[in-house]
């Protein structure tokens, strides 16, 4: 996670992102969207910012 907030676009584009780094890494892009996330929901209480990306990340 740590590397993804430090990443410019996962303010800016964080369902490419994701996408991005799952096919990079091999992993279910679904899953990381989810875990991603969650994680955004976790510590956008410290890092308001990230409820924007959180709100992106929802399926539609």
């Amino acid at each position: 996670m740590q590397h993804l907030r430090n990443c410019d676009r996962l303010l800016t584009d964080p369902g490419g992102l994701v996408q991005r780094m799952a096919d990079l890494l091999d992993l279910d892009s679904d899953r990381l969207r989810q875990w991603v996330f969650a994680r955004c929901v976790r510590e956008a209480i410290d890092h308001p910012e990230l409820r924007d990306v959180a709100l992106r990340l929802t399926p539609r």
